[in-house]
């Protein structure tokens, strides 16, 4: 006989294998295994199932959305696929990664693949040639920015380069920067021969070399080379003016800034790596853990289970039950304010001078409530009373001096009007007077009824 959660996986213990010629099928129950695995397909080259040309592994419910996980062992190649995230875990909520695929291949390559939502940098793409370069495709920039390279070389390295750029890479340490290079793509509402399309920094040679959009039609692209270090110089020396002499001046200095941003945004995005990169480290390091301690606390690695949530649903719906309970039993029970703030038990018989202490409140309570609301009605009537008399008042002087007019006649109306509302507050007054006797009347039989105060019965 299976269980309910056995028939729900719909295995027994939530496991199974099954082989074939070349191939090893493993299948698990969500939310049986620590890192989400829910199957693995081990395929042989080899009949004997010994020479593993490729192992697939398919995830499920993992808070970093990794789905699928393919390794070619003798390729020294990972491959990881994701789904998009709705919060992630690399990042501060709100700011993901977005992170669609991972490649790595040994310690040679190493590809990033991004969803195109990923709005903080809008960075699609991001290849790491370990050692060597790194490059970084990008869309729907604002800058029009839409690819960043970076080709450096160890530090060790005699390359005669004139203030050179020293570059923190994230795999090998620091780095000599030897080449940098931008594409912009075009903006069609402006000629296409005075913007930018490449932009390559050689330090090596100390050169600028700029290519420029082609109109239709074209051929091959314009461009130029310029010194770097005249450009350079040029620019330093008006960089603390921000007035410029002609456009020559302009256009170097605002390719020194295009040459700083991209510098820039190459230490950033380098940071940016290398702060997901030690998070996925870590999440990877909390799987270890789990699995080796056999922990079963898993809310860090894999999203609630079904069951998981219908036990919680079922805890937070009888803890709200209770608690609505409660809170009825506390309104239909009008001595638990009185017998809390005491610190008695609300259900068990007092002794005598408890019960008249408890009496006593209750009652007096009842009687300051009943006078502050008949002072709020006495209040009421003698602001209207010295409004009439006011009124009357200015009435019989104006009959005295023989006034006839339509003031007089409002003034008329206005004293009807104040002696209306008299009559219905005098009427009020007296229905609260009667309804306040009635519930002293009524508060004092209830007290003497309740089971708790019965003691003060008992001694009449």
């Amino acid at each position: 006989q299976m269980c309910i959660r056995d028939r729900y996986q719909r295995r027994v213990h939530g496991e199974s294998v099954t082989y074939y010629r070349r191939a090893k099928v493993e299948t698990y129950a969500e939310h049986s295994q620590v890192d989400g695995l829910v199957q693995r397909i081990t395929l042989f080259d080899d009949y004997k199932r010994v020479i593993v040309r490729e192992v697939r592994s398919f995830f499920k419910h993992r808070i970093d959305k990794l789905t699928i996980r393919r390794r070619y062992p003798y390729e020294f190649k990972t491959i990881e696929e994701y789904a998009p995230p709705k919060t992630n875990y690399l990042k501060e909520p709100g700011k993901p990664s977005y992170l669609k695929e991972l490649i790595q291949i040994d310690a040679r390559e190493r590809i990033l693949r991004f969803y195109q939502n990923r709005t903080q940098d809008w960075l699609v793409e991001r290849r790491e040639i370990i050692g060597s370069k790194t490059i970084e495709i990008y869309e729907n920039r604002d800058d029009r920015v839409t690819y960043r390279s970076v080709r450096f070389a160890p530090d060790s390295l005699d390359l005669k380069i004139k203030d050179p750029y020293i570059h923190e890479d994230n795999n090998v340490g620091k780095m000599v920067i030897t080449k940098m290079t931008q594409r912009f793509a075009r903006n069609q509402m402006a000629p296409a021969h005075d913007q930018i399309a490449k932009m390559v920094i050689d330090f090596r040679k100390q050169k600028i070399m700029l290519y420029y959009h082609m109109e239709e039609g074209d051929i091959a692209p314009h461009y130029t080379i310029e010194e770097r270090e005249n450009l350079l110089v040029l620019a330093k020396i008006n960089e603390n003016d921000k007035k410029y002499d002609d456009q020559e001046q302009q256009r170097r200095h605002r390719l020194f800034n295009m040459e700083k941003e991209c510098l820039q945004s190459i230490t950033t995005q380098e940071t940016t790596a290398k702060t997901e990169r030690e998070a996925k480290y870590q999440f990877e390091e909390k799987i270890n853990n789990a699995r080796a301690t056999n922990s079963q606390d898993l809310k860090e690695i894999l999203e609630k289970s079904l069951f998981d949530q219908a036990r919680e649903k079922f805890k937070d719906n009888s803890k709200k039950k209770q608690d609505d309970q409660s809170k009825e039993a506390k309104d239909q029970d009008f001595l638990a304010p009185f017998l809390e703030a005491a610190g008695l038990p609300l259900d068990q018989p007092l002794n005598y001078q408890q019960a008249l202490d408890i009496k006593n409140k209750v009652m007096d309570n009842l009687k300051s409530r009943i006078l502050a609301r008949a002072q709020i009605i006495q209040a009421r009537l003698e602001e209207e009373r010295k409004k009439l008399d006011k009124a009357e008042l200015m009435f019989q002087k104006r009959q005295e001096q023989g006034l006839k007019d339509d003031a007089g006649e409002n003034l008329e109306e206005q004293i009807d009007q104040l002696q209306f509302k008299l009559e219905i507050l005098d009427e009020r007054a007296a229905r609260f007077e009667d309804m306040a006797m009635r519930k002293y009347q009524q508060m004092d039989e209830r007290l003497g009824k309740d089971g708790r105060l019965k003691v003060l019965q008992e001694k009449k």
